[in-house]
């Protein structure tokens, strides 16, 4: 692959909060720096409401 050449813009890798969280970030990073990509790291986070807590009238 010639300098300069990139086959992907943009990487997208989502972690879910593991261990192993660790070493795919240290492997796209390898990939990311030889393929002149830019890296997006994506985490979601799971949010649980409790009915008791939200106001009268809100239907959250």
């Amino acid at each position: 692959m010639s300098k300069g050449y990139s086959v992907y813009k943009t990487i997208l890798v989502t972690l879910d909060g593991t261990p192993s969280d660790r070493t795919i970030i240290e492997h796209i990073n390898q990939l990311g720096q030889f393929m002149h990509s830019r890296l997006v790291l994506l985490h979601v986070a799971q949010v649980t409401f409790a009915a008791n807590i939200l106001p009268t009238g809100c239907n959250g």
